[in-house]
């Protein structure tokens, strides 16, 4: 009987001594994940492309209105179509969600556009998929709906 108790004693220390699973801070890890959408569209309004390829991956493919942009087609046409224009962006984050290395956003994207003839608004619903590289959470895939005015 007290070897019994001895051993099951010795087994419940064991068990108390193992070390807890690493489990991620799930708040800071939406926060890592704001910080990249952040540093992936601030790259955008001052035309920094290191920071642009530096907040997604290589493969990044945003799809806009039925368009398909990589890094290098958004930078070409920043440098381009849109290099008189001076775009400022605000969110309105709706949902975050972070699984292990996987995570998603949905959010309201408003922009105000301007140039030298013209100001303009822009509205659309996004969705933004991230990957964590290398511990670092990159910007995979992007889907972009411009909302109508009313």
């Amino acid at each position: 009987m007290n070897t019994t108790r001895l051993l099951l004693l010795m087994l419940l220390a064991l068990c108390t001594c193992q070390p807890q699973e690493n489990k991620p801070d799930i708040a800071k890890e939406k926060e890592a994940v704001h910080q990249v959408m952040q540093d992936f569209f601030t790259a955008l309004e001052t035309r920094n492309w290191d920071l642009l390829k530096s907040s997604s991956t290589s493969n990044f493919i945003l799809i806009e209105d039925g368009l398909h942009w990589t890094n290098d087609s958004l930078i070409h046409a920043m440098d381009n179509k849109w290099a008189n224009f001076d775009v400022r962006y605000k969110f309105n984050l709706i949902k975050t969600e972070v699984n292990a290395s996987m995570a998603w956003m949905y959010y309201e994207n408003n922009a105000m556009v301007s140039s030298p003839d013209t100001i303009f608004p822009i509205h659309w619903r996004e969705s933004l998929i991230f990957h964590k590289v290398n511990g670092e959470w990159k910007l995979v895939l992007g889907h972009s709906t411009t909302i109508p005015k009313n």
